[in-house]
């Protein structure tokens, strides 16, 4: 069997999805984070963020056979390339999505300090947690050998950044590949954050409509704009906030968008990627990927999978998953490297289930001993009521102070 073949793919999926389902049925506490609630408005976000968390997984379980097999970590395999790329963008559009949904929400009211807040809250433990790992394994990499404490210094400051900076190479050794590089994604997290409460202005839909014809005449007009990876991600963080200012405004309320055939259409968009991809188009991914999206905030389950225990539990876990599967790729490369071989594919994909379903089963404990107890506390800072501050969007300033601090109320 070749390793690239798609059908391994999807049969990891599917068991990773059981385990999640596995997971709700035997853990009260995972039962009762999943079970279906008559106000969950997003329900099906949940569901593709467990898909999404899956398909890096596996993307970088590509990677890391490439990196074993040619030195090089990367994937040439089209269909697994998609499974990054694709769910990369997706994750930016729903950071995109829900964060500027909140704002436009909110309007005047929004509370920069507790939004602020409450982003360090949920992304922080995790993160150090991961940090914390990464850094002990670093210094016991590197010992004995003789480095200069400013340079291990500078190491340990990129480890700790919370993914502002890149994780450096310190005398051969790779600290990117502890978490195989997922941290990028963080540094446009925090600067989307950082600059959120400063796009008020852009609250009017004309503005954002201009901001997406300037980036799509850009992409059009320069191959360079495809792979340069800061316009990529500021797309897709677009296309999050367009899909937003769609339902804010309660547009396209009139298309069925959970009938079947709207499923279907879905589903042709997702297969349509790769051969838009092959067909060397890639201007064509991101209206493809931004109307399943749209689809998907509209309400559309995709016959009920998106909704389902398993991929809502994995949604739940994700970030775990998403920061985590890179170290158990790395404390695994000495098994995967004896099954890397021509041979060896369908041993390797085992391996590769495995790892997935430890890196499940260490995601489950994380969340609920790391991530949820800060996620309540954060929960518990708002109900009290705390200190905020209140922005004006600009273009109300002639009627408003431009900027006000007020105690919440």
């Amino acid at each position: 069997m070749p390793i690239a073949h798609v059908y391994p793919g999807i049969f990891l999926i599917a068991l990773l999805m059981a385990a999640g389902h596995v997971l709700a049925r035997r853990s009260r506490f995972y039962g009762e984070l999943v079970a279906p609630r008559s106000n969950a408005r997003y329900e099906a976000l949940d569901g593709m963020r467990g898909f999404l968390a899956v398909a890096v997984l596996i993307h970088h379980g590509m990677s890391a056979y490439m990196r074993i097999t040619t030195g090089e970590w990367v994937t040439d395999y089209p269909i697994y390339k998609l499974f990054g790329t694709t769910s990369v963008a997706l994750f930016f559009m729903i950071t995109a999505f829900l964060f500027w949904g909140k704002m436009l929400k909110d309007g005047e009211h929004f509370d920069v300090r507790t939004f602020i807040r409450g982003r360090i809250t949920r992304l922080a433990p995790m993160y150090l947690t991961l940090a914390t790992i990464a850094a002990f394994i670093t210094l016991y990499s590197l010992w004995p050998k003789h480095i200069p404490v400013s340079r291990l210094g500078g190491a340990m400051f990129t480890i700790y950044s919370m993914g502002i900076c890149k994780w450096e190479v310190v005398h051969g050794f790779d600290t990117g590949l502890i978490s195989a590089g997922v941290t990028w994604t963080l540094r446009y997290e925090w600067i989307f954050y950082g600059v959120l409460p400063l796009m008020v202005v852009l609250r009017k839909p004309r503005w954002v409509s201009i901001m997406l014809v300037a980036y799509l005449l850009y992409f059009v007009f320069t191959t360079r704009g495809w792979m340069h990876k800061p316009l990529g991600v500021s797309l897709n963080l677009l296309g999050g906030m367009i899909v937003a200012q769609i339902q804010h405004a309660g547009a396209l309320s009139r298309i069925n968008w959970r009938s079947r055939w709207m499923s279907i259409a879905g589903l042709l968009c997702l297969a349509a990627m790769p051969v838009v991809l092959d067909r060397n188009v890639p201007i064509l991914l991101f209206p493809l990927t931004l109307a399943f999206f749209l689809m998907v905030v509209k309400g559309n389950t995709f016959f009920g999978v998106l909704t389902a225990t398993g991929p809502k539990a994995i949604g739940t876990i994700s970030y775990s998953v998403y920061l985590l599967h890179g170290l158990v790729l790395y404390l695994a490369t000495p098994l995967l490297a004896n099954l890397s071989g021509p041979e060896s594919a369908a041993l390797y994909w085992l391996a590769l289930s495995g790892v997935g379903l430890v890196a499940v089963a260490i995601s489950a404990v994380t969340y609920r001993w790391i991530e949820h107890p800060f996620i309540e506390m954060e929960r518990e800072r708002r109900q009290a009521g705390v200190p905020a501050m209140q922005i004006t969007p600009i273009y109300a300033w002639p009627n408003h102070v431009p900027v006000t601090r007020r105690l919440a109320a």
